[in-house]
C-alpha cells in the first residue's frame, strides 16, 4: 500500500492545489484509479530489482526520499501555524510511513508480492471491522483470516517465516497510517501534511539505512534512477491520481476497486518477477480480496 488506503478518503475541507491537477482531471476517475493500482505494484515490482544494489532498506529511504522531494514540488508545503500547531501528529504518520514501507519491502524481499500485499491488507480491513461493529463485518474478518491460514501451510517451506512477519508489521502500519492520516487530513487543507510525513519517513528510515549494512552498498547511478522511478510509479503518481479520483468517484465505488490491489500485485509477480503461485497461496489472496470487497459492498456507512 502505497497510495491512499481503500475506502480512506480525506475529509470535506482537504481541496488539491492547482499543481495537482490538469491533465489527469480529464481522465475518467475510475481509470485514474486503476492507472494508480497498477503504478504502485509496477513500483514495488521495479523495487525488487533494486536490492541486489541498494538493499530492501536502501530502496525504501532513496524511494521516500525522492518522493518527498516530488511532493514537497507538488504541494509546496509551508510551516504555518496549522502546521506547526499540529507538527507533532504530522510527525506520527510520518514514522508510521517509515515504519509500514520498511516492512513491506523486507517482506516483498522475501516473499511474492501477491502474498505480500493480500496480508497487508489486513490492517485496513481490521480499521473497516473496528469501526463498524456489525455482526456482518465479522464475516468478512473471518474470511480473511481464512486467507491468511491458507499462507499458514506455505510457511517455513515456500514462504519465509521472517517475510511474513514483515507483512503482519506493515498491515499494523497501514491501519495505523489509516488513523493518523485521517487526523492529519481533518486538520490540514491540501497535501501539505502528506508531503511533510513522507518527508518525515524518509528522515525515520535514515538511521536504519545507516547502521543496517545497506549504506556500505554505495551509490550506483542506475539504481539510483531506479529508485526516483519507484518513487514516481508508487507515490508521485498513484497518489496525485487517487487525490483526483477520490473527489470525483462514490466511495463505495473508490473503495471497491482498491480491492482489485492484491490481484494486480499477484499477476505483476507472477508476470514481471516470475515468483511461485500455488493454489493454496491464490486461495488466499483471493479470500483477502473477497473480504475487503465484502466491506466495501456492504459498507452501510456510505
Amino acid at each position: 500500500m502505497e497510495g491512499l488506503p481503500p475506502g480512506e478518503f480525506p475529509p470535506a475541507k482537504t481541496k488539491l492545489k492547482p499543481a495537482a491537477n490538469g491533465l489527469p482531471g480529464l481522465v475518467p476517475p475510475q481509470i485514474l484509479m486503476i492507472l494508480g493500482i497498477f503504478s504502485v505494484q509496477f513500483g514495488a515490482a521495479i523495487a525488487t530489482r533494486l536490492f541486489s544494489a541498494l538493499g530492501p532498506t536502501g530502496t525504501v529511504f532513496y524511494r521516500l526520499a525522492f518522493s518527498a522531494l516530488l511532493l514537497m514540488v507538488i504541494y509546496r508545503p509551508k510551516l504555518t501555524p496549522e502546521v506547526r500547531a499540529h507538527f507533532s501528529e504530522i510527525f506520527v504518520l510520518g514514522a508510521t510511513i517509515g515504519m509500514m514501507n520498511l516492512c513491506f519491502y523486507q517482506s516483498i524481499a522475501r516473499i511474492p508480492l501477491g502474498v505480500s500485499v493480500a496480508i497487508e491488507f489486513v490492517g485496513p480491513l481490521l480499521v473497516g471491522v473496528a469501526t463498524s461493529r456489525r455482526p456482518l463485518d465479522f464475516l468478512w474478518l473471518g474470511l480473511a483470516a481464512a486467507g491468511i491460514a491458507f499462507f499458514a501451510g506455505d510457511i517455513g517451506h515456500t514462504l519465509d517465516p521472517a517475510g511474513v512477519t514483515f507483512s503482519l508489521i506493515a498491515a499494523a502500519g497501514w491501519a495505523g497510517f489509516i488513523i493518523a492520516g485521517k487526523r492529519v487530513g481533518s486538520r490540514i487543507a491540501g497535501g501539505d501534511g502528506l508531503a511533510l510525513a513522507i518527508a518525515i519517513g524518509a528522515l525515520c528510515v535514515l538511521p536504519v539505512y545507516l547502521v543496517g549494512g545497506d549504506a556500505g552498498r554505495g551509490l550506483p547511478l542506475v539504481p539510483l534512477i531506479g529508485a526516483f522511478a519507484v518513487a514516481m510509479l508508487s507515490t508521485a503518481l498513484p497518489m496525485s491520481f487517487d487525490y483526483i479520483a477520490i473527489q470525483r468517484l462514490p466511495t463505495r465505488v473508490y473503495a471497491v476497486l482498491a480491492t482489485l490491489e492484491p490481484v494486480v500485485a499477484t499477476g505483476l509477480g507472477v508476470a514481471l518477477l516470475a515468483q511461485p503461485l500455488n493454489l493454496s497461496m491464490a486461495a488466499g489472496i483471493a479470500l483477502v480480496s473477497c473480504a475487503a470487497l465484502g466491506v466495501s459492498l456492504f459498507d452501510s456507512g456510505h
